[in-house]
């Protein structure tokens, strides 16, 4: 706390504390705006683009949330998963944004010759979220 203070010299020590709060409180409604657990949404954002295996665990959990998240903007979902490994514009204005979440040639130093596995989230022209898909 004292740190803070030397550091933020012109604010005062509770307006630093509020201002902390409120940004914890923020992160932690995202987490469960979202439908995902604290440890899952750390854990998705961790793995990027799939290559620890990680996000292939947690799929299960988004694919039953689909019908909730159904309707989100796209900045939302990017709040809940955070920034997509890959975006891909398609016809009438549609929007992809692409997550991995099996390893493959998307992989710093991967032998491997295929993208890995991949979730496909789709985005209608005005920018909602419209169902997703899977890359085998």
């Amino acid at each position: 706390m004292l740190t803070a203070i030397k550091v933020l010299p012109n604010i005062h020590p509770k307006n630093f504390i509020f201002l902390l709060l409120l940004s914890l409180s923020i992160s932690c409604e995202t987490n469960r705006e979202s439908g995902l657990s604290a440890q899952e949404y750390q854990a998705w954002k961790k793995d990027k683009k799939g290559c620890q295996a990680v996000r292939s665990q947690i799929i299960a959990r988004i694919d039953s949330l689909q019908r909730q998240w159904s309707g989100i903007s796209e900045t939302r979902l990017i709040d809940f998963l955070g920034a997509p490994d890959k975006i891909e514009l398609y016809e009438k204005n549609q929007k992809f944004l692409i997550y991995y979440i099996a390893y493959g040639k998307q992989c710093k130093g991967a032998k491997a010759t295929r993208d890995g596995k991949a979730v496909r989230f789709r985005f209608n022209s005005s920018r909602l979220f419209s169902g997703f898909s899977y890359d085998l």
